[in-house]
């Protein structure tokens, strides 16, 4: 599990899936310091494993915040 607790004021959360003989990575993004809602999605990622699955999700995340925070 990678947790980035304060990128640009979001909170990622990433954790490896198993699918198949590989792993995808589970994403959630939120408001660092507003709770409800967040942002959810599923990375294809199909790395061979859990860690290097996190790794593109961080990275992923990381990408998707700075296209919505501008």
């Amino acid at each position: 599990m990678i947790v980035l607790s304060d990128y640009r004021g979001f909170r990622v959360d990433v954790v490896a899936v198993a699918a198949a003989a590989n792993w995808n990575a589970h994403v959630r993004i939120s408001r660092a310091l507003v709770a409800p809602t967040a942002h959810v999605e599923t990375v294809a990622c199909r790395e061979r494993s859990a860690r290097l699955a996190e790794e593109r999700g961080a990275a992923y995340a990381q990408r998707w915040i700075d296209r919505v925070a501008g």
